[in-house]
């Protein structure tokens, strides 16, 4: 389970990455770029808030199956692989191409 969550470390960046990239685009707009006195303020509010919600649902969707496809893509092998054998035919291939004088 360590292993796994070691793993994660660039998705788990990338998504708390994400979500403060959101925020704080949110957080300027709302500084800077709606106008606060005007008629349309709470239309345009509204169109912000709804924006955000929607950028906030894709990056925790997006999140959750890459979580789901590398859970089941990296699956930690239940018992050792022997490779002795391998290493053994690449050594017998190695002496009939490069036979000794």
């Amino acid at each position: 389970m360590i292993d796994f969550i070691r793993s994660l470390h660039t998705g788990i960046g990338a998504f708390f990455g994400a979500l403060v990239f959101v925020w704080m685009t949110r957080w300027l707009v709302f500084q800077f770029f709606l106008p606060s006195n005007t008629d349309e303020h709470e239309k345009m509010t509204d169109m912000v808030n709804k924006v955000t919600k929607v950028a906030f649902t894709v990056i925790v969707v997006s999140f959750g199956v890459y979580v789901l496809f590398f859970a089941s893509v990296n699956e930690t092998p239940r018992s050792v692989i022997d490779r002795s054998s391998v290493n053994s035919q690449i050594k017998e291939f190695e002496q009939r191409i490069n036979p000794k004088p």
